[in-house]
């Protein structure tokens, strides 16, 4: 309200701007800014794509450039820390936990099967990763619940 001197309780003092802080309850005719705020399944789907764009350029950067590659698995990471969204199975064997290097079996990584697991090995930090794999069993088709077992004939 123009020619109305504001009382000095609605600003904080000492800021160098005078900022509102006051509830608004205590004054009906202040507006206050309504935070803007987006649907999470919305937000979430923005951030798997952002991740998604993120890993694909770290592959093709890889060649040329390591250390951009390893920032683009950086920042996806931390846009699936902050948004709750977790990388795919492939993303997460193409990264490494723990220095965030982009994997490139051959290049940078050893990728050897040990005791029915892959054994990842980062060669940039010693990183080891075990991940669990079944192995097909040759007596599979004749434990089927619906097929009948084979007679055994000499």
């Amino acid at each position: 309200m123009p020619g109305q001197k504001t009382p000095e309780y609605l600003f904080r003092p000492g800021s160098p701007r005078p900022t509102r802080y006051i509830k608004a309850s205590v004054r009906k005719d202040v507006l206050m800014a309504r935070r803007r705020t987006i649907d999470r399944r919305k937000a979430k789907g923005i951030a798997r794509e952002r991740m998604d764009i993120l890993f694909n350029r770290a592959r093709e950067v890889f060649p040329q450039d390591r250390k951009l590659a390893r920032r683009y698995v950086t920042l996806a990471r931390r846009i699936g820390m902050r948004y709750n969204v977790g990388l795919t199975k492939k993303d997460k064997l193409d990264a490494c936990k723990n220095c965030n290097s982009f994997l490139v079996p051959g290049i940078n990584c050893r990728v050897r099967t040990h005791a029915a697991r892959v054994v990842i090995t980062c060669l940039e930090c010693g990183h080891v990763r075990r991940v669990p794999f079944t192995r097909e069993r040759k007596g599979k088709l004749n434990k089927h619940p619906l097929r009948k077992p084979l007679s055994k004939s000499r």
